[in-house]
């Protein structure tokens, strides 16, 4: 099975992280991920979604995305701090100093990002609406492709708005 689309993403959002490793797991199965992650800049975390952006290897994107999330979510680490951001570089070998924070760039993108109905993270999209993702922990340990059939399904279908549990 193949996911694919454009995610935005922040660093500190929860389930940011819990999406990130589905995704790492439903790949892990043998499935296909062609996923396009965008940062969704909301006046914080600057510095860290700079050098996101000024990454233009999709390697290199992933492994500081990797790394970034990692240090937050299991280390605690605060993507606004200039340590995390550089400790982050140097775990996904990333050589050179901090590039110039560009807010601009990134509120550019985040304007793109809201006129399609984007207003929280993660938030997949293909063709049609939005669909912002919250998944539960047993996501990564579960059905995966029933799991990633779901949200496609769920995206691909512009009657359903939402569907949540309790």
């Amino acid at each position: 099975m193949q996911l694919d689309g454009r995610v935005w993403f922040d660093f500190a959002n929860p389930q940011v992280w819990r999406f990130y490793r589905f995704i790492r797991a439903f790949a892990k199965a043998g499935n296909t991920v062609a996923l396009d992650w965008v940062p969704f800049y909301q006046g914080s975390q600057a510095e860290a979604m700079s050098v996101y952006i000024g990454l233009s290897s999709p390697i290199d994107r992933g492994r500081f995305l990797h790394a970034l999330l990692g240090l937050v979510h299991i280390e605690g680490s605060d993507p606004d701090e200039r340590e995390a951001v550089l400790r982050a570089m140097d775990a996904a070998g990333l050589s050179g100093g901090l590039p110039l924070v560009d807010t601009s760039a990134l509120e550019a993108m985040t304007a793109s990002a809201r006129e399609l109905g984007v207003t929280n993270t993660p938030t997949l999209y293909q063709l049609g609406p939005v669909a912002h993702i919250v998944l539960s922990a047993a996501a990564s340990s579960g059905h995966l492709e029933l799991t990633a059939q779901s949200i496609m399904a769920v995206l691909s279908d512009d009657g359903i708005w939402s569907i949540t549990k309790p």
